[in-house]
């Protein structure tokens, strides 16, 4: 990159040492590309820093000092508005002053500072100055009158030391230079240090360009050490097979070669075996963890619970570097602690069990050298919990490994409100069966989604613990599923105590990076739950910076420690006191299930999408108070009295599954109520039929206008009754 100096080299990539590696052990070659200024005539005597120097054709110029102020100077007048970098001239600027050329005049450090920008009348200061319409004078000599070669023009005007102008070539150059690497910054892009305080004898002699080509190689600087180098090759032939592209024939370089000719010896030395030592022991695995998951034997095979258990390879006590004499690693399990079966030897650093079940799993690994030397066994307590496969599932919600199952059946139904997002159940006591577990549901609270952001999706999902239907969300940050309303964790206030972690990898380390320990009484179990996410923030590292660190709990191995996957990129000791925070709900993927998706749109448009099977409510039980009424006329002239008018009404009851319905008239859509409206009329109009409002003292009574059966005999009113919550 073009940040690079000659101690520092800003690369395109990150880069980091192996583990078990020194800085020193590697070595960073760049090309340096860039121009120089040659002498190009036989000899030239110029003044450099006070003395004169005799050069001859080809010497590279630095810089030259012009005594007798042969190279001239500009001026310009300007001012700045208090301290400031931006001088205003008042006339445009001589073209031939040129950005980095010195400045002299009142206001300003004299040949220190210098032209950091000209435009027009702008003139741009390399510090921060205070000018009051001075007047500047600017050239490329400091105050010495030393002129540096820094460009072509620089290097156009250079005189000797009799006032004769001399003749340099200003000419590109290419340089490899190899040095070895003393530090990287580890970030993306990665900066290498390059300073004289370890095998250097020298930082790099130029700037790298940007885009400048670079090769990290691996010397072999000590035993068991392996080398990993750039291969060299001897050109043969360059071609330009297209504009700006080149093909190279060339043949792969071995040194070797000369003494095999000169010296009969071989292209290559014979195989060094190198063997632990015998005063050492073998150092045991670090990090044993698990992963459950199914898989198919086949394609017409039905899923199998499958167990691995992983581990990081030894490393040695003495400098942490990996162990290289590991022949096999031997492992053992058992799941009551007393029968112990031997899973299998292998030189990977994992091992797949078929057909396992979920439970608690103590393991033992032991580490093989090739002396057949056996460790002290690497020892873990696991506890394995597979997600079920019930079927025949509808999907599922989550992320990985870490999903609850669209699956379920309800002995009766729920519904949503459109317009508020509530989830009711009719009737609120049910049974439920998850594919393995029957539940009985009692008093089944109705579900408020109305917590949602807009354009996001909640869940009902059936809390095997709690023996019941809950609101609940899934973040994707953490793939941890959450009550809607609430954050995802709870705050730091509620958990109790702080955490130590460390990313050692020694293998007399007392907890290795999957381990999570607590102090100041935290209360693990407690508070977390196999298979949950836990988060602290960290900002002990510099320069200071939040960092979220999310976990997830394999293993709960008492109230103060816990082995968790990933592995900890952070080590945090006491003092640190590391507050963290638990998730505001604990999820049981063995048991919990997903019966319905809600989204909202907005905060007035919910739409449900249902799982599983529910079992359609019964029938509606109907009675209509006076559906079919007979009135009699006067005896004198056969009209309908106003009295008999007044006397008759209708009204209407409505039962299903045991639940009585309400009468509504105020737009309601809650579950168990219903309308009434008058669609149709033959021998009198639906005008004359009324509906008494949900206010009245009667709602939902329909009465009949007076006088409207007077010239009919037979006469109908067509009522439709709808279920509000349902709207059908």
């Amino acid at each position: 990159k073009s940040s690079s100096s000659t101690s520092s080299i800003k690369l395109d990539r990150q880069w980091e040492k192996e583990s078990g590696y020194n800085y020193n052990d590697y070595q960073v070659t760049i090309t340096l590309v860039g121009y120089k200024a040659l002498l190009a005539q036989d000899t030239a005597t110029i003044e450099v820093q006070g003395s004169n120097v005799t050069y001859v054709r080809g010497e590279e110029l630095t810089n030259w000092r012009d005594s007798d102020n042969i190279v001239g100077t500009y001026t310009a007048v300007g001012s700045t508005s208090g301290a400031s970098t931006t001088v205003t001239l008042t006339a445009d600027a001589d073209e031939r002053i040129r950005v980095g050329m010195y400045i002299a005049g009142t206001g300003i450090t004299d040949y220190v500072d210098t032209v950091a920008g000209i435009d027009g009348t702008t003139l741009t200061l390399s510090t921060a100055r205070t000018v009051s319409a001075a007047t500047l004078t600017f050239g490329w000599e400091d105050a010495d009158g030393d002129i540096t070669i820094a460009d072509e023009e620089r290097a156009a005007n250079v005189f000797d030391n009799a006032g004769n102008m001399i003749f340099v070539q200003w000419t590109p150059f290419t340089q490899t230079e190899t040095k070895f690497i003393d530090a990287s910054d580890n970030a993306d892009p990665s900066s290498l240090t390059i300073n004289t305080g370890g095998l250097n004898s020298a930082i790099l002699s130029e700037a790298p360009a940007a885009d400048a080509i670079w090769i990290i190689s691996r010397s072999a600087l000590s035993t068991g050490k392996t080398k990993e180098e750039a291969r060299l090759y001897r050109t043969l032939q360059i071609a330009e097979s297209d504009p700006g592209q080149f093909e190279i024939e060339a043949l792969e370089y071995n040194a070797t070669k000369f003494d095999a000719v000169d010296k009969n010896e071989a292209l290559s030395q014979e195989r060094q075996i190198f063997l632990p030592s015998t005063l050492k022991v073998t150092p045991p695995v670090t990090n044993i963890s698990y992963q459950a998951f199914f898989k198919k034997l086949g394609d017409t095979d039905s899923q199998i619970q499958c167990l691995t258990f992983s581990w990081d390879p030894p490393r040695n006590v003495d400098d942490n570097a990996l162990y290289t004499y590991v022949r096999e690693y031997e492992i053992y399990y058992t799941q009551e602690g007393v029968n112990w079966k031997h899973a299998g030897n292998t030189s990977n650093t994992s091992i797949e069990l078929e057909n396992k079940m979920s439970g608690t799993y103590h393991v033992k690994i032991f580490t093989k050298s090739i002396q057949d030397k056996r460790s002290a066994p690497a020892e873990a307590i696991i506890e394995v919990n597979f997600q079920r496969a019930v079927g025949p599932s509808e999907g599922s919600v989550g992320e990985g490994d870490w999903t609850i199952n669209k699956i379920g059946t309800i002995s009766h139904s729920f519904g949503i409100n459109g317009g508020t997002g509530a989830v009711a159940f009719t009737p609120d006591d049910f049974f439920h069966n998850d594919g393995i577990n029957d539940h009985t549901v009692v008093d089944q609270a109705t579900l408020a989604f109305s917590g949602l952001a807009d354009n996001s999706d909640g869940y009902i999902y059936f809390d095997h613990s709690a023996n019941a239907f809950i609101a609940i969300a899934h973040d994707t940050t953490s793939n941890q599923f959450y009550p809607v309303g609430s954050d995802v964790f709870a705050s730091t206030g509620s958990t109790t105590g702080t955490l130590t972690c460390s990313t050692s990898m020694i293998s007399t380390a007392t907890a290795n990076p999957n381990t999570i320990q607590g102090l100041d009484s935290t209360n693990f179990d407690g508070d977390l739950a196999v298979d949950n996410v836990l988060k602290f923030t960290n900002d002990i590292a510099t320069p200071s910076t939040d960092v979220d660190y999310y976990h997830r709990v394999r293993t709960l191995t008492s109230d103060s420690e816990m082995l968790v996957d990933p592995a900890v990129r952070v080590t945090i000791v006491n003092s640190d006191n590391q507050a963290w925070q638990k998730p505001n709900f604990l999820v049981d993927y063995a048991n919990d299930t997903i019966m319905g998706k809600v989204h909202k749109t907005n905060g007035t448009t919910y739409t449900l999408e249902a799982y599983g099977i529910r079992h359609t409510a019964g029938v509606y039980n109907i009675n209509g108070l006076n559906e079919v009424h007979a009135f009699i006329g006067d005896p004198d002239d056969g009209e309908i009295l106003a009295s008999h008018y007044a006397a008759y009404f209708n009204e209407y009851t409505i039962t299903r599954d045991g639940i009585t319905f309400t009468f509504k008239s105020d737009g309601s859509s809650a579950a168990n109520t219903f309308g009434l409206s008058c669609i149709a009329a033959t021998g009198l109009t639906t005008g004359n039929v009324s509906i008494k409002p949900q206010t009245d003292a009667n709602p939902g009574r329909i009465t009949i206008a007076d006088n409207s059966l007077d010239s009919v005999l037979i006469a109908t009113a067509t009522i439709r009754i709808t279920d509000l919550g349902e709207s059908s």
